[in-house]
């Protein structure tokens, strides 16, 4: 039987297979370590195909780079899928070009959904000379046609949804896309069992937390998202029985009843979110889970609804405090909306999560203290701020670039970091990271949020999760740099 391994390489910790909102992990404030999902899912459409395949989340795991080499040269794979993230990737791809100092007979896939937008043009083959394969697209669907490569039924040339490196011309060459899987119910569950699941915790109480992918697509137009390129603007939901089904079964073979649904957004379909609470309920079934949400699409209802089927916190994409900037954003909301969004999760007993995005090219510091102002006022309970990325295919990208904000290439690059994204026309990049670390400061070592925080504390368990994240917390945001 041949082999496939795919892995998370060696090295720092990073929010992999979601390029939409891709970190490194270590320098995020608030934040769960989610499994591995979408290599659990294509290792299970590799083993419908009859291939023999194993998860190696190399990170999470502890495993070095020496010991990965003892790994890949016992395994011997057939081909190795690397599960890249798209700010780290020169990093990432040193690890094929090491692996191929001593094993010459692998195929290297490299995992890009997003690259499924970037012009042919702009993908170097330097970048990538040690790199056989790139998926682009949705990952199952390409699997499935990598599979048939594999077990020699079809040629590369046929493989949908791949740039692959022609080794004859030196060229890299785009095949037609992958289109987009309309019934995510055909999908197999996934391959859990290939992964140390009590590895990946809820970080407030320490318990093993699974994610599931509820649907995909989103319907919006923002300027900066990579949604609509990877996943579609149409929204395609699992059936509420297919996502019990995964739930009792995370509970029955692996003991998991902690979950974070991971979908473009939770709530976008207000009558699937409220069949799917009343299904749990109904079934009494004793779970905790989280999950995201547009600030436009939630209300009381849903609120209760998904306080009553077991959710303890959901997330909202808030972004700014400006509406002049979620205008031009073309974020489809209004802060309005975030205030009554987060006061139905408050009424209903939820905790609240808020991601912030800086550095709009519009952006003066006038309007980032309005997004402080804002977050201060809703008093979420946690809060992530980030520098926006402009990722290439995007429309943000292309604003950035036509205004001279970018200078050189960013594909390969961590775009925070490097210096060829210059902030916006009047906030310097050192000076959005030198904000977003004060603001970080000033929400988080406010006494009142310490007392808060203490308040929720309910076990020794929870007591030194709560600790160990604190520690981390005041380390990242009172250090110099990003």
């Amino acid at each position: 039987m041949k082999k496939v391994l795919l892995y998370s390489p060696p090295g720092g910790l990073w929010l992999r297979g979601e390029a939409r909102c891709e970190q490194e992990l270590e320098n995020a404030t608030a934040f769960t370590t989610p499994a591995p999902t979408s290599l659990c899912y294509m290792a299970a459409v590799f083993q419908q195909k009859h291939l023999q395949a194993k998860i190696v989340d190399c990170p999470i795991e502890g495993v070095t780079a020496v010991h990965f080499d003892g790994l890949i040269k016992s395994y011997a794979p057939n081909m190795a899928i690397l599960n890249a993230s798209v700010l780290n990737l020169i990093e990432d791809l040193k690890t094929i070009e090491r692996i191929n100092t001593y094993s010459s007979s692998i195929i290297h896939c490299v995992v890009l959904p997003y690259f499924n937008s970037v012009p042919l043009e702009k993908i170097s083959p330097e970048l990538f000379r040690h790199v056989d394969i790139i998926m682009v697209g949705e990952m199952e669907g390409v699997a499935y046609d990598l599979a048939d490569y594999i077990n020699g039924k079809i040629t590369i040339e046929q493989i949908r949804g791949i740039v692959y490196h022609d080794k004859a011309t030196g060229n890299m060459v785009k095949n037609a896309p992958m289109p987009p899987i309309d019934d995510l119910n055909t999908l197999p569950m996934p391959a859990r069992e290939l992964i140390r699941n009590e590895l990946y915790l809820r970080p407030d109480v320490g318990r093993p937390m699974a994610s599931i992918v509820d649907g995909r697509g989103c319907p919006s137009d923002c300027i900066y998202c990579l949604s609509p390129i990877t996943t579609g603007k149409k929204v395609r939901k699992r059936s509420v029985d297919s996502v019990v089904a995964e739930i009792n079964e995370c509970g029955d073979k692996y003991k998991i009843r902690d979950f974070l649904f991971r979908s473009d957004a939770f709530t976008i379909r207000k009558d699937w979110v409220l069949e799917f609470c009343k299904k749990i309920t109904d079934q009494r079934l004793k779970i905790s889970w989280a999950a995201n949400s547009k600030t436009i699409s939630f209300d009381d209802e849903i609120a209760v609804a998904m306080k009553n089927a077991g959710c303890f916190l959901v997330e909202f994409g808030i972004e700014s405090g400006s509406d002049k900037s979620l205008k031009l954003q073309k974020k489809g909301t209004t802060v309005e909306a975030a205030k009554r969004a987060v006061a139905a999760a408050k009424r209903a007993g939820l905790l609240t999560y808020g991601t912030i995005l800086l550095g709009f090219p519009w952006e003066e510091m006038k309007d980032l203290l309005e997004t402080e102002q804002l977050i201060h006022m809703l008093k979420l309970d946690f809060i992530e701020v980030q520098v926006a990325a402009p990722y290439v295919g995007t429309e943000l990208y292309d604003m950035m670039m036509k205004e001279g904000l970018i200078e050189g290439d960013t594909i390969g690059h961590d775009m925070i970091r490097n210096p060829a994204v210059k902030g916006t026309r009047y906030v310097s990049r050192a000076e959005l990271l030198a904000f977003r670390k004060r603001f970080l400061r000033r929400f988080y070592m406010r006494p009142f949020y310490a007392a808060k925080t203490i308040m929720r504390i309910s076990s020794l368990r929870q007591l030194e999760q709560y600790f160990s994240y604190g520690v981390r917390l005041l380390k990242n945001i009172l250090k110099e740099g990003i």
